[in-house]
């Protein structure tokens, strides 16, 4: 509930866009941390980093100017 005078958010929480839409593509969930708070841990990929997807093979990719 929002303090009086101030109108409600129009974000969403991040836990909110993972339940409707899923995971990312890059991103892979690996479990929890062994501390007591036990915070969920993943691991990324090139496309989680970069939002593009990376060729399969990269010798084939673009070549890159000098």
């Amino acid at each position: 509930m929002a303090p009086e005078g101030v109108g409600t958010s129009t974000t969403r929480h991040g836990e909110d866009v993972l339940k409707e839409e899923g995971q990312e593509p890059g991103s892979e969930d690996t479990g929890t941390d062994a501390g007591p708070a036990e915070r969920p841990t993943g691991e990324s990929s090139p496309r989680d980093s970069t939002a593009v997807q990376p060729p399969d093979d990269p010798d084939t990719a673009a070549p890159q100017s000098p």
